[in-house]
């Protein structure tokens, strides 16, 4: 594990976990800026912490232990948990939450989420792992139930599922005596049980096609900000669990086939995702649609077998956490202004926000892979890696996914900014309240930083796969 000489890993988590709770009790008492300072806090302290992993025995007799530990992998996640929950704290916020329990239960619940990816990053061995992976799905589900009672427990059935599928798989590990992320080999027996129930609750968590009918159902369901939470945490979260049980444990030749059926399967859903992004005309749609795309890529860099590959589906899920909720709250602000989710009715509204189009600009360019926003890097090395292991046809699918991603994303961006004015209503809209525009440049700017400086991430992922 790496280390900072700061804070034990146990004494960290307790102290974020207690930050956290602390600032979800002053939200309930009025405070309603105790929610940033607290997320900021406790992913400060996860950054700070280190140590080797701890371990306490829990279930002996099975050989379930109880361990704590963080890495640079980690730590990006808990970072990327802890920008998006503020970024949409602040602009719901500042575009009104109109939800069952109003702003303060909003914030208490996004506070929540990311309590439970934090648990989820310092979880270091399997049982713990499980555990809160099935809180994050617990607390998303109450996210979108406070808008759509309708859909939640569909979102819920569907998620829990997969959570079912991977409670199998972790079984296996552990009848395996693999119980810990790190290096455990897998028997090769077990390895035909384990391996593809993950990958299929993986697919479910990030939206991959077939496992995609969910996604929009929920996105479109929600106000575009709450979407933007749920596309750029918690599915995010797929790729995380995806790339710890495809890189933590050695699994055995047998699998082989596995995990390039998996890549292929990705691939497929990075070209179905964004033909139907390219193909609709609703705001939500072409985000949800895109999400579908660019999880797919992430897929299949992540079962690609190749560090460069897997280097690559983990900044490409860190970019998909920052672009994602950027292009949601974009939307909101446009639906907001024009009074429209539909890009039919708008056009050329650069002339009159400027601001929105420069944002709309930098998550379209990230969308499309276009350097040196954030999603190029992540693409490139994903291509590299899958190139290496699968060839030609392989780069070629991969390719054929890009160019459909770059062709729906020039398409929104080219509709709503700049469309001949005889589509245009009779009066263009404002541009937003800076106070709604803040958000939207904090995390334009962070695609750009990780489109412009991913060397550093990079070098530090591709050292522990090595």
């Amino acid at each position: 594990m790496e280390v900072a000489n700061v804070l034990g890993v146990p004494v960290a988590y307790a102290t974020s976990l207690i930050v956290l709770g602390l600032g979800a009790a002053a939200v309930l008492a009025g405070r309603r800026a105790a929610s940033i300072i607290s997320i900021t806090v406790s992913a400060i302290i996860t950054l700070l912490a280190n140590g080797d992993a701890v371990c306490r025995s829990w279930l002996a007799v099975v050989n379930a232990p109880v361990c704590m530990g963080l890495d640079t992998v980690s730590k990006l996640f808990a970072a990327l948990s802890a920008l998006v929950a503020i970024t949409v704290i602040v602009y719901a916020g500042r575009a009104g939450v109109t939800c069952r329990g109003g702003e303060a239960v909003f914030e208490i619940v996004v506070t929540a989420i990311h309590a439970s990816v934090i648990g989820l990053v310092y979880a270091y061995s399997l049982p713990l792992f499980y555990v809160f992976w099935e809180l994050v799905l617990i607390v998303s589900t109450v996210l979108v139930w406070l808008w759509s009672p309708r859909r939640a427990p569909e979102f819920f059935i569907y998620m829990h599922a997969g959570s079912l599928l991977l409670l199998v798989a972790v079984g296996a590990l552990l009848a395996a005596n693999a119980p810990v992320f790190g290096g455990n080999v897998v028997d090769a027996s077990l390895s035909t049980i384990a391996l593809p129930l993950a990958l299929i609750a993986f697919a479910i968590k990030l939206g991959v096609f077939p496992f995609h009918t969910w996604l929009p159902r929920t996105y479109t369901s929600v106000p575009p900000f709450a979407a933007g939470l749920l596309a750029g945490v918690v599915t995010s979260i797929g790729a995380y669990g995806m790339y710890r049980f495809t890189t933590g444990f050695h699994w055995p030749h047998q699998t082989t086939a596995m995990l390039e059926a998996a890549m292929w399967l990705g691939i497929t859903s990075a070209i179905v995702g964004a033909l139907r992004a390219l193909s609709a005309n609703r705001l939500g749609f072409i985000a949800s649609y895109s999400s579908i795309g660019h999880s797919g890529i992430i897929y299949a860099g992540l079962a690609a077998g190749h560090p460069l590959a897997a280097a690559g589906g983990v900044l490409a899920a860190l970019a998909h956490g920052i672009v994602k909720p950027l292009f949601f709250l974009v939307a909101g602000v446009l639906e907001k202004q024009s009074g429209s989710d539909d890009i039919r009715s708008m056009g050329v509204f650069a002339r009159s926000m400027p601001v929105t189009a420069f944002a709309a600009f930098v998550a379209a360019m990230s969308l499309a892979g276009a350097p040196p926003f954030a999603m190029f890097p992540g693409e490139l090395l994903i291509v590299l890696g899958v190139g290496r292991v699968y060839g030609i046809a392989a780069v070629a699918a991969l390719a054929l996914a890009v160019l459909s991603s770059a062709a729906y994303a020039l398409r929104f961006w080219l509709r709503v900014f700049w469309h001949p004015s005889v589509t245009v209503p009779r009066t263009l809209p404002s541009e937003a309240p800076s106070r709604l525009l803040v958000p939207l440049l904090i995390l334009a700017a962070a695609a750009i930083a990780l489109g412009v400086l991913p060397g550093p991430i990079v070098d530090s992922i591709v050292s522990l796969i090595r």
